[in-house]
């Protein structure tokens, strides 16, 4: 992490926290700890760093599936009710 520049009182560095951020753990000037996130770069002195974020109480079929994966499941079976919904009830000429 040497080679990523520091903000100004920067206690240590994190990769992937609860909201799947890295940055840098600052310390304000009254002494609280604040994140400051930043962006990785894809490849880190030749290893790659993936970050995957789960909804904490996900049901059983959901269980370990990547939060991107389960919102895109849930746009799609929207798009198909949207899509039924217009067949079924939409202008017919």
């Amino acid at each position: 992490m040497r080679q990523f520049p520091k903000p100004p009182n920067a206690k240590s560095f994190f990769i992937g926290d609860q909201l799947g951020g890295s940055g840098w753990v600052v310390q304000l000037p009254d002494g609280q700890e604040e994140k400051f996130y930043v962006n990785l770069p894809a490849d880190i002195l030749g290893m790659r760093v993936d970050v995957h974020v789960h909804f904490a109480d996900a049901p059983a079929e959901f269980r370990d599936v990547p939060m991107s994966v389960v919102c895109d499941r849930y746009i799609q079976s929207l798009s198909e009710i949207v899509g039924n919904a217009s067949r079924t009830f939409g202008k017919k000429r």
